[in-house]
């Protein structure tokens, strides 16, 4: 079974930050100088750094006995990678220097999601004696159940990269440090593994 990711989506790039501006806003309206609260960059909740779009074909099969029967899907569907900011913490703060280390955890999948308007089935083809024996129509749909649920893992497995991770650390650590530079503070980015 062959995955492609078609699409590494950045959303910090474009829409992210957007959506950060307008969350953190209150932050950056303090007095310039101020460092905020670890319950206030807590109360962010999670940052979402990557959308990772995915395609991909896949067969399942059923067998039994005396035949069986592949489903062959088209999968489309997203994974959201980002870090859980609930669980963030100060490691230092040095108000003299205006200097600070954040620490996050490593991020995680937020979210996944098959499309279910754009995955398609493209066939199911019975085998053996199951071409043959009559009421097969449940079969047919125990078969397609689970090629929708290998589908749902399919999305998940590439979300779950360690390329992907890496990247998302390195889009936090160059979103989280620029909203502290504007506050006139240069926090470091730590993460705990």
């Amino acid at each position: 079974m062959k995955r492609k990711l078609l699409e590494w989506g950045v959303i910090v790039l474009c829409a992210g930050i957007l959506w950060m501006s307008l969350r953190v806003g209150r932050l950056v309206e303090q007095e310039p100088g101020s460092m905020p609260t670890i319950q206030e960059i807590q109360g962010l909740a999670e940052l979402t750094t990557l959308k990772v779009t995915v395609a991909d074909a896949l067969v399942t099969e059923v067998r039994g006995t005396t035949g069986g029967i592949d489903v062959v899907l088209v999968v489309h569907g997203e994974a959201r990678i980002g870090t859980d900011l609930s669980a963030a913490h100060f490691e230092s703060i040095n108000h003299e220097n205006r200097t600070a280390v954040l620490v996050l955890p490593t991020p995680r999948i937020q979210s996944v999601r098959l499309d279910h308007a754009r995955t398609r089935i493209v066939g199911i083809w019975p085998t053996g004696l199951w071409t043959i024996v009559p009421g097969s129509g449940s079969i047919d749909g125990i078969a397609v159940d689970r090629a929708f649920t290998q589908a749902e893992q399919v999305v998940a497995a590439a979300g779950d990269d360690p390329v992907l991770i890496r990247r998302a650390k390195l889009e936090s650590e160059c979103l989280l440090p620029a909203i502290f530079r504007s506050m006139g503070w240069r926090v470091v980015i730590r993460w705990n593994t």
